[in-house]
């Protein structure tokens, strides 16, 4: 009866390792299963926005000067408008050697032969010629461009924009008038364009942008 006893107990020790040596056999199997990889971001990445360029701060316009009463003269006139300054820059050619009247005038049209078609004086605040340089004058008066012997004439000037302006909503924009240079010197007092002599060349301002 021991005997039988034993074996039975035998039996179920063997039995209950058993079991346990599946447990953990299946355990260390599914411990040691890899994991699987996680799916990739397949999402098309967003393309970047491109940046606007910006628009040039700077405004300009330009007259070609042709000559006018019987004159040789030509050149070109170039303005820049940034902020509150206006920067002019002419170069003209043809003129007799010393100083002359170098106005914007009210009207854009060169067409007669004695550039008389310009009208007068661009005055938009309607008070006397002068000197550009004093507290009175029209927003025309440039003064005198003066002439090296060999009849060319050069001026850079940086004007403010409260003087002559290229904004289009401006009393004093001088865009779509003249400029008109004369025979003689402008002496910046006599009324009511500084007794400057025939006009020699004469130019109509225009917009115009950098190429």
């Amino acid at each position: 009866m021991r005997k039988h006893i034993a074996l039975a107990s035998l039996f179920f020790a063997l039995s209950f390792s058993a079991c346990k040596d599946d447990e953990a056999k299946e355990t260390t199997k599914t411990s040691e299963t890899p994991t699987a990889p996680k799916a990739k971001d397949t999402a098309p990445a967003k393309p970047a926005i491109p940046t606007a360029p910006k628009a040039s701060e700077a405004i300009m316009a330009q007259a070609k000067v042709i000559a006018a009463s019987g004159s040789k003269v030509s050149g070109t006139v170039h303005f820049s408008m940034k902020g509150e300054t206006v920067g002019v820059h002419a170069t003209i050619s043809g003129l007799a050697p010393g100083e002359h009247g170098f106005h914007v005038h009210e009207k854009g049209d060169c067409s007669s032969p004695d550039a008389k078609s310009a009208g007068g004086h661009f005055n938009p605040h309607s008070v006397d010629h002068g000197d550009p340089k004093g507290e009175t004058h029209h927003a025309g008066d440039l003064g005198n461009i003066a002439a090296n012997a060999e009849g060319t004439a050069e001026l850079t000037v940086d004007l403010p924009s409260s003087f002559l302006s290229l904004a289009p909503d401006a009393a004093n924009n001088i865009v779509g008038r003249a400029v008109v240079v004369h025979g003689g010197v402008d002496d910046l007092k006599s009324q009511p364009s500084g007794a400057s002599g025939p006009r020699v060349g004469c130019g109509v301002i225009e917009m115009y942008k950098a190429e």
